[in-house]
């Protein structure tokens, strides 16, 4: 909300909604009660589209809380996802949604289900049924507005005792503009030279994209999912690193405490430090020469490999 009323632009860059849903996914079964069984469906490989996977994520995660939240008594929660086109939708069920060709996110749950009365007014701000130390209405509204800010669509559909759907659409790219995260022009973007790169992130799907996207441009690639894995791998004189991505926001043992002691055992090594909390000038407590590059989460591949190319490349490397 914040970032709407201060004119902030969103950070969209080309997505796959696999990588959005594998996220939300991993936070909903660690929450979750055991009475609510997770399932999911995909009709086959989606399209890409044009978003802020920051806010998109917040939309969805948000969408299955509430679905969560509907089945105090269990039940299920199912996310689907699918090509569609509504100009060749013959239902005229999405009569709202504008003629073109989207990805579909479908979040159903078996849970209490929508009153009819109700329905016209949840996506209105500060409109909640939950009580006053449980909601406070801005979730549906935010959603609905960053939606709409991405030239999308939600489609709601629900019955007492018999459960919600909100179809989510989000506009896909041109055929032209069709390119995965990762699949870059390489005539534009510098590759790698067999460099090994090490990747350290607490999130699963960051580490698989980051992952790919190196490898497909010419360098090693060695993960780390949290900063005592990272120390063990870095502490083997046996791997040649040449190179650090590291999230500074991580549990246990932080960014700082990691870079500190790369830098201790490899002097060499190059480390890039990213967060999506921390700004550039709140890094100054960790030695300026501790820090070779610093970015921003999100960026976009191309930044990262810009990055990599001017420390590796570029500066007597």
């Amino acid at each position: 909300m914040l970032s709407f009323a201060r004119g902030v632009e969103s950070q969209k860059q080309a997505l796959n909604v696999k990588y959005l849903i594998s996220d939300v996914l991993k936070i909903m079964k660690e929450t979750l009660p055991k009475s609510i069984e997770i399932k999911t469906y995909s009709d086959g490989e989606t399209r890409n589209i044009v978003g802020d996977y920051t806010q998109l994520h917040q939309v969805l995660l948000n969408l299955c809380v509430n679905a969560r939240d509907a089945m105090q008594t269990g039940g299920e929660l199912t996310i689907s996802t699918r090509n569609m086109s509504t100009v060749e939708d013959a239902s005229g069920k999405f009569y709202e949604v504008e003629p073109g060709e989207y990805v579909e996110i479908t979040i159903s749950d078996t849970g209490s289900g929508i009153p009819p009365g109700v329905m016209d007014k949840i996506f209105d701000p500060f409109f909640t049924t939950k009580d006053k130390d449980k909601g406070t209405g801005l979730g549906l509204s935010t959603a609905y507005g960053i939606i709409k800010e991405h030239g999308g669509h939600i489609h709601v559909e629900s019955a007492v005792g018999k459960g919600s759907k909100f179809i989510v659409f989000l506009p896909v790219l041109s055929a032209k503009e069709q390119q995965a995260p990762g699949s870059l022009d390489e005539d534009i973007v510098a590759s790698g030279r067999g460099e090994t790169v090490l990747i350290l992130d607490d999130e699963a799907a960051v580490l698989d994209i980051t992952k790919a996207i190196l490898e497909e441009f010419g360098y090693k690639v060695i993960t780390a999912n949290n900063g005592q894995e990272a120390l063990d791998i870095i502490s083997d004189r046996k791997k040649k690193i040449d190179a650090a991505v590291v999230d500074m926001m991580m549990p246990m043992i932080g960014g700082k405490t990691v870079i500190r002691s790369f830098k201790k055992k490899r002097p060499g090594i190059k480390i890039i430090s990213v967060s999506g909390y921390l700004k550039e000038y709140e890094l100054i407590e960790v030695d300026e020469n501790l820090l070779d590059a610093f970015l921003s989460k999100p960026f976009r591949a191309e930044t990262l490999l810009e990055t990599l190319d001017m420390l590796l490349h570029k500066q007597g490397n």
